[in-house]
């Protein structure tokens, strides 16, 4: 009794002579049961097809059709390789640039600077500063001045320590203007980038 609604002529899984491949268990039934897949075998454009193979089916043998699809995979794999090494390339690259970045600030990227590159900010004039400092006060006494707590304000100095617009020398912020010491105890204060 025969179940096949294609036009497959092949009773068994195998080389394929009408479509010029090798086709496993799967490939089989899809060509006896899959109208769409038997078409695109049909139009030499199927899985495990080549143009090659496809134009000249009735020509070549299964051992011809078989090694030119393994030089396909073989080209494949060579592509595949390719990219492999180009993306070990790019993490090379990545290390060494990371290698050579150690030792450098990475404020300023100068070797043997440690951050002291930031001492050569200029504060902001003193007009803004009055300013923030005015504007803060404000905020300050809308809190009935308090303070706040150690733990709080240890926080935000090692936050400003490490931040791009700390000016060590002066334990000021290059942003605002303001001495940090005073500005951290303050409990409404806040950082003028947003870093706490």
């Amino acid at each position: 009794m025969e179940n096949k609604k294609t036009g497959c002529e092949c009773p068994l899984a195998g080389f394929c002579n009408r479509h010029g491949i090798k086709k496993n268990n799967h490939y089989h039934k899809l060509c006896e049961n899959h109208p769409g897949y038997f078409k695109m075998w049909e139009e030499c454009r199927g899985p495990g097809q080549q143009q090659i193979d496809c134009h000249n089916k009735e020509q070549k043998t299964e051992e011809e059709v078989t090694k030119s699809q393994e030089e396909e995979v073989t080209k494949s794999q060579k592509e595949v390789n390719a990219i492999i090494e180009n993306f070990h390339e790019g993490v090379r690259d990545t290390r060494q640039q990371a290698i050579e970045a150690q030792g450098r600030c990475a404020l300023c990227k100068n070797r043997g600077c440690s951050g002291e590159c930031r001492n050569n900010q200029q504060l902001p004039s003193k007009i803004k500063m009055a300013k923030n400092l005015i504007s803060a006060t404000k905020e300050h006494a809308k809190t009935g001045f308090a303070k706040a707590e150690d733990e709080l304000q240890a926080e935000r100095l090692e936050i400003c320590k490490g931040c791009e617009f700390y000016i060590p020398d002066q334990d000021r912020c290059g942003k605002c203007g303001c001495h940090l010491k005073s500005k951290s105890a303050w409990k409404s204060s806040k950082c003028p980038i947003g870093k706490w």
